[in-house]
C-alpha cells in the first residue's frame, strides 16, 4: 500500500470517529469525548492486523521531599507512578506515538493496575496524534485520568488546605478511634501525610497513634499491600 492509499484509509477512519453519536461518547463538563476502546475498534476496522502497537514503560518509585507549609518544614511524599509510551506502526512504517502517566494508588484501578491503565491512555494519545480523536484532542479515558490526578496527587498540590489548617486541626474534636481509621484508610503516602498535617498535635502526643502512623508510612514506602481481613487498602 502506497502513501496515498494509506492516507485515504486514514481519512475514512477519522471520518467515522468524527461522526460518532453522543450514544458512543462520554461527557465531561460541556464537551463530549470518545473512549479509547471505540477509537481503537475503528482503527482496527480500517487497518486490520497490518497495524501494530509497541509499548514501553518507566516506573517512578515513591520518594520523599520537603516543602514549607504555614512557615513550617513538612515532609511530603510522591506515591510513585507509571509512565507508558505507545507507538503505532503500519507494516513497519511508524505512524504515531503517545505518552501517559498514572499515579500509583490514585484510584481503585491504579492501586493494582496502574501500568495497564497507563498503556490504555498512551494508546489513546497515539490514536489522537493520527487524528482518530472524535473532535476533541483528549479522550474520555484521559479526562478521567486528569480527574484522578487532580483529586489524588500529593498534598504539595492540594490547594484545599487553608492557611490556618494546622491551627484548626489541632483543636479538632475527632476521637482517637476515628483518627486511627483515617490513618488505616489512607491509600497513599500523600494522603497519609495530609492526615498528619491536619492532626499533627493529636498524633504526636499519642504513642499508639504515632506508632500506627509510622507503621503505615513504612508499609507504603515499601509498597507492601494490606493483607489482613477488613483492611481498606483496596477500597
Amino acid at each position: 500500500m502506497d502513501t496515498r492509499q494509506l492516507n485515504d484509509i486514514l481519512k475514512e477512519a477519522v471520518k467515522e470517529v468524527n461522526d460518532l453519536t453522543q450514544g458512543d461518547l462520554v461527557r465531561f463538563g460541556k464537551k463530549w469525548y470518545a473512549p479509547v476502546k471505540i477509537r481503537n475498534d475503528i482503527f482496527r476496522k480500517y487497518f486490520g492486523m497490518d497495524a501494530g502497537y509497541t509499548s514501553t514503560y518507566e516506573i517512578v518509585q515513591p520518594y520523599a521531599y520537603k516543602v514549607i507549609k504555614q512557615g513550617k518544614e513538612v515532609d511530603m511524599y510522591f506515591p510513585g507512578s507509571v509512565i507508558c509510551k505507545t507507538e503505532i506502526f503500519y507494516k513497519n512504517k511508524f505512524l504515531a506515538t503517545g505518552i501517559a502517566e498514572e499515579i500509583r494508588g490514585s484510584s481503585h484501578v491504579n492501586t493494582t493496575s496502574a501500568l495497564e491503565n497507563a498503556q490504555t491512555g498512551s494508546l489513546g494519545r497515539a490514536l489522537t496524534m493520527l487524528g482518530i480523536s472524535g473532535n476533541e484532542f483528549a479522550s474520555a479515558d484521559e479526562m478521567q485520568a486528569a480527574g484522578r490526578k487532580e483529586e489524588n496527587h500529593d498534598i504539595a498540590n492540594d490547594n484545599k488546605l487553608s492557611e490556618d489548617a494546622a491551627a484548626k486541626n489541632n483543636n479538632s474534636n475527632i476521637s482517637k478511634q476515628e483518627l486511627s481509621q483515617h490513618i488505616l484508610k489512607a491509600k497513599h503516602l500523600g494522603e497519609l501525610n495530609k492526615i498528619l498535617m491536619e492532626h499533627s498535635k493529636t498524633i504526636e502526643e499519642d504513642k499508639e497513634l504515632s506508632d500506627l502512623y509510622a507503621k503505615e508510612k513504612k508499609r507504603m514506602e515499601s509498597g507492601e499491600p494490606k493483607i489482613n481481613e477488613g483492611d481498606e487498602w483496596y477500597d
